[in-house]
């Protein structure tokens, strides 16, 4: 088959491919306390909580000031659009939606250097999520304005992601962030050094793992391919050659990205790669420093084979170990404790950590942050700090509900710094005590400055300064708050600043790597002190065994080294002597040049707009998307339109819906507010539903009109405050059916019209651990759920149900195996009326009701292979997995007792299919019935077996 009609056919089945949804899907909004503004703009609406006016004028300003340099190089303008600032959420992140239209900024900065360089960080957001609405205008071109009349934004969205793949829309984002800025990731060596030490060690990946990801290898994702690829296409084709790629792609049904990067290029895709990457393994071997390394003593332990595996921010025990923060490709993360001998002690497994790049360890303490979140309020979480004694084991969580950043310990372990980030956006630093938690003094800040990374210094607190997109090394007086600036680094991005005597120890990418500089506090000398292949970071210098230990990265992952305090002679003059610098060459230099803006954000106006209070149903009016969506929890396909408000307090959909385990097609309207503490869903469903019955001993069949209004409050909450995973759910239903309009070919068969009432009440609680990315089931863990149905009041039909389903989830003999053991038991007091399946029933049986229903299962799950086998850009297999079952259950009715067995075994390939990122997975379980001797097979697509 020709290509070009193959990649044709492969666009239409991507535009009606479903949008997956759930009936159950809590949107991400904020408590209804919240008053809500905007300002329009000639090209934006920013909408913002009362009370954050000034920081919405500096982004509106931001905005319009960066509209054009933005929009330059896809010579692309969007329409107005909606900014959503949220500052109720301790996580740094920002992102662009068409479903419905509009970008959220989350505006709190991070503490991370390695995310936020010296830039502002709203003033990034600005620039690099703008870049996405960008993208999205120009994806609307050609073909693809018929897919948006056709489907709306979901299927623009579907069609314009598989034309275009996800690493240039990321990495076209990155190059503008960088190109515009004196800073972005491109100038930031952490950024990229795995894609750096895998390419030089490992050489050219296949473009597929690289694009895709791996369960075999770690791969940095798309920021960083993307980033490259864009900035070397635009080097090697000139600046607006993306554009002209990308445009051709979205434009012509019958092109993919690799036939359109041929037209303008000569070469296709893999071509391409294959050509960039060698052009960067040269770039990077003349970059690589000639003369000797400095000498390290490992301190690491073996890891299994390709099993990527950090051990970060190193902390010396005093007994000769090392305490690190482990995580990897295989492992949820984990304090450990390293041994000179190369053994590994598991310490405490944390929660979700809010890693602001350093760790402290004093008086046999560590001190971490984590995020908590809100039960019910998705944009509302925090960031609390927790203690653990390695003596004792006691772990305490010193604050609830607060917004600190970072944690270190004074030199005795009774006080802690932090920086706080209350919802104002100007940050200071705190002073607490160790034991209570209590806030002994708040550190004033004047000039609203952010400070990173602050760690004590004897009396005074020793920091990075982050203003005027530049980097400071300081000391700060926690009583008067009064800043003395000891190094000024300018726009490179230093980082992680700790002090032993008279040097500053800190990592600076002065030299295009990471390396570890130490700064004399008298003379203000500035040495180099490592040279190592790949970066040297988080230095920890130990007085007490004379080593300086610091993480030393390699292909494999951060490795925890150790080399001498000192220089053989003891004179810190022996090491290296540098001079700053201010710009750093290669990539981001050229890119520079070739926009030749300078630095974008050195004249950001400050205009006052007026503001308005902010109508908070916008957008639930106006559809979004019109097409196929599949509801996972329902196990329903529709097609009809969706809408949902700028907010996501409400959404409702309406139209045709196909369920799949009674195969009937329904009318539908959905419509969920979600706008106050318990979510409100109302549904209405009507079909004209076909049926059968037994009439003299033959099948008769039957059809009739159905019509069911249900409606129901939900209270979903998140509990996760440590390691596990935890959630509750309670929700409770009230439904009306109505039948009537019988119809058969029987004159004697006479139905009368049936109305009743359906309750139906859930209980739900999960509580698993979190999971490593190889990880195919979570290894310890718990869940149940409990389900009552009813008919209530005085009807011809009546039934009623109760069901509990519960499992337990156990490690299994190696790593990434999982047993999951099931237990339900289901009641039926059914007259005349049934409820479908309320827990598992065996596979390879039709379901069928009894009055009384006990089930058992038990599954043991394994990763069997990792092959990154792939078929052209049609198919790529990431993973096969099997997985072993053995199901029961026994059916109970007043003259029958039935017992049902099934065991087998299923196989399944997670694959991507035409290089779009999303895994998809497909098997097939084989069954065998003990008791009746027969044998079954299913196909597996996803979760689900037909």
């Amino acid at each position: 088959m020709n290509l070009r009609v193959l990649a044709f056919l492969a666009l239409l089945l991507t535009l009606f491919l479903p949008g997956i949804q759930s009936a159950a899907q809590v949107l991400e909004n904020n408590p209804p306390r919240l008053k809500w503004q905007h300002i329009l703009t000639p090209r934006f609406e920013v909408i913002y909580p009362e009370g954050f006016e000034e920081q919405a004028q500096h982004v509106a300003n931001t905005l319009e000031h960066s509209d054009s340099a933005v929009s330059a190089s896809l010579e692309e303008h969007a329409s107005r659009m909606p900014i959503i600032l949220q500052n109720q959420t301790s996580i740094s992140n920002g992102f662009v939606s068409i479903t419905p239209r509009r970008s959220e900024f989350f505006t709190v900065s991070p503490q991370d250097p390695t995310l936020l360089g010296t830039n502002n960080w709203v003033e990034l957001l600005a620039l690099h999520e703008y870049r996405h609405v960008v993208q999205f205008s120009k994806s609307r071109t050609g073909f693809n304005k018929l897919v948006h009349i056709v489907s709306g934004n979901q299927g623009l969205a579907n069609v314009a992601h598989w034309q275009v793949p996800d690493w240039f829309w990321e990495g076209d984002a990155t190059v503008t962030e960088t190109a515009l800025t004196q800073s972005g990731r491109g100038r930031i060596p952490y950024f990229y050094r795995n894609f750096r030490a895998t390419l030089l060690e490992e050489g050219i990946a296949d473009y597929d793992q690289q694009h895709l990801g791996s369960f075999k290898n770690f791969y940095p994702g798309e920021y960083v391919l993307g980033y490259h690829f864009v900035s070397w296409l635009r080097e090697q084709e000139g600046k607006l050659a993306p554009a002209a790629i990308t445009e051709t792609a979205w434009a012509s049904p019958f092109r993919t990205f690799s036939s359109a990067m041929r037209k303008h290029t000569g070469k296709n895709l893999d071509a391409q790669y294959t050509a960039m990457m060698s052009d960067l393994r040269e770039d990077w071997k003349q970059d690589i420093d000639t003369q000797p390394l400095t000498e390290v003593l490992n301190q690491t332990p073996v890891r299994p084979a390709h099993t990527y595996t950090d051990y970060l921010y190193p902390q010396p025990a005093g007994d000769g170990t090392v305490v690190a923060l482990k995580q990897g490709i295989g492992d949820i993360s984990a304090f450990v404790r390293l041994y000179p001998d190369g053994r590994e002690g598991l310490i405490w497994q944390p929660g979700i950590v809010n890693d602001v790049r350093f760790l402290t360890l004093r008086q046999d303490k560590i001190a971490w942050t984590e995020y908590e979140f809100h039960p019910r309020w998705r944009m509302l979480d925090y960031s609390v700090i927790k203690t653990l004694d390695l003596k004792t084991g006691e772990l305490k969580r010193l604050s609830r509900k607060s917004r600190y950043h970072g944690a270190a310990f004074n030199e005795s372990a009774d006080k802690i710094l932090s920086f706080e980030m209350p919802v104002s956006g100007n940050g200071h630093f705190v002073v607490l005590d160790a034991n209570s938690g209590q806030v002994l003094a708040q550190v004033p800040n004047p000039s609203g400055a952010l400070f990173l990374q602050g760690r004590w210094f004897g009396s005074q607190i020793l920091a990075i300064r982050h203003q005027a997109r530049k980097h400071e090394i300081v000391t700060i007086d926690p009583a008067t708050g009064d800043v003395t600036v000891l190094y000024d680094a300018g726009t490179i991005n230093i980082s992680h600043p700790v002090a032993l005597g008279d040097l500053i120890y800190f990592n600076s990418p002065e030299t295009g790597t990471d390396q570890l500089y130490a700064l004399h506090n008298t003379s203000g000398t500035l040495y180099r002190i490592t040279r190592r292949p790949y970066g040297a970071y988080n230095a920890m210098p130990s007085e007490a065994d004379g080593k300086l230990y610091f993480n030393d990265f390699t292909a494999e992952g951060m490795n925890v080294v150790s080399m001498p305090l000192a220089p053989d002679d003891g004179d810190p003059a022996a090491w290296t002597v540098v001079k700053p610098i201010t710009e750093m060459a290669g990539i981001p230099a050229r890119l520079r040049e070739e926009e030749a803006a300078g630095d974008l954000l050195a004249g950001i106006p400050s205009k006052t707009y007026g503001s308005q209070p902010f109508n908070t149903t916008k957008g639930f009016f106006t559809p979004h998307s019109w097409g196929t969506w599949y509801d996972e929890d329902a196990e329903t396909y529709q097609l009809g339109i969706y809408t949902q408000n700028l907010l996501s307090t409400a959404r409702f959909s309406a139209g045709l819906e196909y369920e799949d385990n009674q195969q009937q097609i329904y009318r539908f309207a959905n419509l969920s507010f979600q706008g106050w503490f318990p979510i409100v869903d109302i549904g209405l469903r009507s079909a004209r539903i076909d049926a059968n019955t037994i009439v003299n001993g033959s099948v008769v069949p039957f059809s009739f009109k159905q019509n069911r209004l249900n409606a129901g409050i939900s209270i979903p909450l998140v509990l996760t405050h440590s390691r596990w995973l935890e959630s509750f759910n309670f929700s409770t239903n009230l439904g009306r059916i109505s039948n009537s309009n019988y119809e058969t070919p029987v004159d004697s068969l006479v139905f009368n019209d049936v109305k009743l009432l359906t309750t139906t009440t859930t209980l739900s609680y999960v509580h698993l651990l979190k999971m490593s990315k190889r990880d195919i089931r979570s290894r310890w863990g718990q869940t149940i759920t409990l389900r009552y149905n009813e008919t209530p009041g005085d009807y011809i039909v009546e039934g009623g149900q109760f069901a509990v389903d519960a499992s337990l989830y156990l490690p299994g003999l190696w790593r990434h195996h999982s047993l999951r053991l099931r237990m339900g038991y289901q009641r039926e007091d059914a007259d005349n009326f049934t409820f479908g399946a309320g827990i598992r029933y065996p596979r390879g049986f039709d379901y069928a009701p009894f009055n009384k229903l006990s089930g058992l299962s038990a599954e043991y799950t394994l990763p069997l292979w990792y092959p990154d086998i792939s078929i052209g850009s049609l198919v790529n297999i990431q993973r096969l997995r099997a997985n072993a079952f053995y199901d029961y259950a026994r059916g109970v009715d007043p003259n029958l007792l039935l017992d049902l067995h099934s065991v087998g075994i299923e196989l399944t390939a997670d694959y991507n299919l035409f290089r779009i990122q999303n895994l998809l997975s497909v098997g097939l379980r084989a069954g065998y019935h003990p008791l009746v001797g027969d044998t079954f097979v299913d196909v597996i697509i996803g979760s689900f077996g037909f």
